[in-house]
C-alpha cells in the first residue's frame, strides 16, 4: 500500500461513481483476480466516453478489487445494477450469484415480497428475484398471454387462490362453488360443490378447507379432499360475507359480527343509512364498511354504537375498498377511485379518474392496485404513487378477481373465467 502512488488510488465514492457510469453506459466492468488488500485504477485513466473503445480493444483492467470491497459495493447498488455488474466478469459473477451473494438476494427478496408460488420450484434467492422482477416488468408493459375458460352459468361473485397448492376456487350466483387446478396457462375444473338454493356471496380458502357464505345467511365449511361438510344457519339475509380468523362479517342493511368458530352473533353495526356493499377488518380493533349512502365508515368493534371515522367524498354509492398500509383506496358508482389517509378523513389524498364507467371492484397486492369497471377495463395502479401504470381491455365486465406475481384471474358477470399469464 505504502509503495503505491496515491494519485491512482480511488476512494469508495469515486469507485462507485465509476462503476455506476459504466453500468449506465452499458460498458463492461473488467476486474482481475487479486488477493491484494487494495483496489486501484489503471495509470492511464481516461474519461468514461473516451475509454469505451480502448477498454474493449485492449482489455485494460478498469478496476482491481478484492472480494471484500466488491461486497461492500453491492450493498450500495440496486438489484438491476448488481445484475449488470455480476455479468461483467467471472470474479464478480461468482460473488454476486454464488454462495457469497445469497445474503444480498435474500435481503432484496424481503424488500419486494414475491408471491409464494415463486418459492415452490426455485431454491436460489437470485433466481426467485429475477423471475419476480421479470414478471412485474411484464405487468407494467402489459405483456401476457390470455385464456378464457367457461366457468359458471352466471356472475362470478367470489374468487380465491391457494398459491401453495396451485388451486383456484370460484363462487357464483349460479349457486355453485368450483375448484380449479392451475395448469400453467389454463385451468382444469376438478370439483363442483352445490349447496343452498341461492347464490354464493362470500368465500375463503385455507389449505384444503373452503368456507362458503350464501345469500340466505347459511355458512358452510367443506374439506376439498374428503368432501366432509358442515353448515350453520345464521338466521339473516346478507349481501356478502367476509371471513378471517378473528371475526366473520355479514352485511346487508347492517354489519353483523359473528364468532369465527361458533358462528354466533356477537354484535351489529347499524350506522349506515343505505345498504352496505362491502365490509372487512382494518386491524384487530377497527372494522370498515362501504355503502350506497356514499360513505366509508370505520368503527371500533368494542363500541358499535357510533362511527369512529367517516369518509365522505364520493358522489354515488361506494362499491368496494382495500387497504394499503395506513391508507384506504375506495371505488364508486361515480366512476372515481379515491385514496385516503384515514387519519385525515376530511378530503381524499388523491382522486383517480381512470374509468369511464362505474368502478365495482378494487384490490391491492404486492406492488400494484387493480380496479375493474363496467367500462370493461382493468386499471393497473402503482401502489407507491397511485399513478396509472396501464389499462387492460377485458371485453367483459369483471365482477371479481385475484392475482399474484404471475397470474391474474378474473371472474366475469357473464360467468366466464379469464386467465392472464405474465411469466
Amino acid at each position: 500500500m505504502d509503495s503505491l502512488n496515491s494519485s491512482i488510488l480511488l476512494d469508495v465514492s469515486e469507485l462507485l461513481s465509476t462503476i455506476s457510469a459504466n453500468i449506465l453506459l452499458d460498458l463492461p466492468v473488467f476486474c482481475e483476480d487479486t488477493t491484494e488488500p487494495y483496489f486501484r485504477a489503471p495509470a492511464s485513466f481516461l474519461p468514461i466516453r473516451e475509454r469505451r473503445e480502448e477498454t474493449l480493444q485492449n482489455n485494460v483492467p478498469l478496476l482491481q478489487l478484492p472480494g471484500s470491497i466488491i461486497r461492500e459495493i453491492l450493498r450500495t447498488l440496486d438489484a438491476k445494477d448488481a445484475v449488470s455488474l455480476g455479468r461483467s466478469c467471472r470474479q464478480l459473477h461468482g460473488i454476486i450469484f454464488g454462495i457469497e451473494g445469497e445474503k444480498y438476494w435474500e435481503d432484496k427478496i424481503k424488500e419486494i415480497k414475491p408471491s409464494i408460488n415463486l418459492f415452490q420450484s426455485n431454491k436460489k434467492a437470485a433466481e426467485i428475484f429475477r423471475k419476480c422482477a421479470t414478471m412485474r416488468k411484464h405487468w407494467r408493459q402489459i405483456q401476457y398471454t390470455q385464456n378464457t375458460i367457461e366457468g359458471h352459468m352466471s356472475l362470478i361473485k367470489c374468487i380465491e387462490i391457494e398459491e401453495k397448492k396451485g388451486i383456484l376456487v370460484t363462487g357464483s350466483s349460479d349457486k355453485k362453488v368450483k375448484v380449479w387446478k392451475i395448469n400453467e396457462k389454463t385451468l382444469i375444473n376438478e370439483k363442483v360443490f352445490s349447496g343452498q338454493n341461492c347464490g354464493i356471496v362470500g368465500l375463503t380458502l385455507n389449505n384444503d378447507n373452503i368456507r362458503i357464505g350464501y345469500k340466505n345467511g347459511v355458512i358452510k365449511d367443506i374439506n376439498i379432499v374428503s368432501g366432509i361438510a358442515n353448515e350453520v344457519v345464521t338466521g339473516f339475509q346478507v349481501n356478502g360475507f367476509t371471513f378471517n380468523e378473528q371475526l366473520v362479517l355479514g352485511y346487508e342493511r347492517t354489519v353483523t359480527l359473528l364468532d369465527p368458530n361458533k358462528l354466533e352473533i356477537i354484535g351489529e353495526y347499524r350506522q349506515h343509512k343505505r345498504p352496505i356493499t362491502y365490509s372487512k377488518l382494518f386491524n384487530s380493533q377497527l372494522g370498515v364498511s362501504s355503502s350506497f349512502d356514499k360513505t366509508v365508515e370505520f368503527w371500533d368493534i368494542r363500541n358499535l354504537e357510533q362511527t369512529a371515522i367517516r369518509l365522505k367524498g364520493h358522489h354515488a354509492g361506494v362499491n368496494h375498498f382495500d387497504f394499503i398500509e395506513d391508507k384506504i383506496i375506495t371505488c364508486s358508482n361515480d366512476k372515481n377511485i379515491m385514496v385516503w389517509d384515514y387519519r385525515k378523513p376530511e378530503i381524499p389524498l388523491k382522486i383517480l379518474q381512470n374509468h369511464t364507467g362505474e368502478v365495482i371492484f378494487i384490490k391491492h397486492e404486492n406492488d400494484k392496485i387493480i380496479s375493474s369497471s363496467k367500462d370493461m377495463t382493468l386499471s393497473l395502479i402503482d401502489s407507491q404513487n397511485f399513478n396509472l401504470i396501464n389499462t387492460i381491455n377485458t371485453h367483459s365486465i369483471v365482477s371479481s378477481f385475484t392475482y399474484d406475481d404471475r397470474y391474474l384471474f378474473c371472474g366475469c358477470s357473464s360467468g366466464e373465467l379469464m386467465l392472464f399469464d405474465f411469466s
